[in-house]
């Protein structure tokens, strides 16, 4: 679990919420180190045939469990969105706690796409050489 203590400075703490209503915080990125199963996206090979690269954001509700709960792009190149879509809704996180009591969490995400010189799909995370190719 994540205590109040370990959250980080980009949180907003939860408002004071009527009884019965999930408290919810906001964070800006959540720390790669809490995501506890990721599944990265499949290039989509008419993205890669058509040259396609760059970055989708996408925002998500975590729930209390840590799983991924309400799903929603807010950009990103619409051959690539529905990759990104699928993969981040496969993930999970380590449960948040605010005040020791159980929160959603609200924040984003940036999945890249990105080609190499050749025009091949990169893994993301991967470094993209640099260069005109051969």
């Amino acid at each position: 679990m994540i205590s109040a203590a370990m959250v980080p400075s980009a949180l907003t703490a939860p408002a004071a919420t009527p009884p019965g209503h999930p408290q919810v915080i906001r964070v800006e990125r959540m720390p790669e180190s809490k995501i506890l199963h990721k599944v990265m996206p499949q290039y989509p090979p008419e993205a890669a045939d058509a040259h396609v690269h760059g970055p989708v954001r996408i925002s998500v509700m975590i729930g209390k469990d840590g799983h991924t709960e309400r799903i929603k792009l807010i950009s990103g190149h619409p051959l690539l969105a529905p990759a990104a879509l699928q993969a981040v809704r496969q993930w999970t996180y380590e449960p948040t706690q605010a005040n020791g009591i159980p929160v959603h969490v609200i924040t984003e995400i940036d999945i890249p796409f990105d080609l190499d010189a050749n025009g091949a799909p990169v893994a993301p995370g991967a470094q993209v050489p640099s260069g005109s190719g051969n």
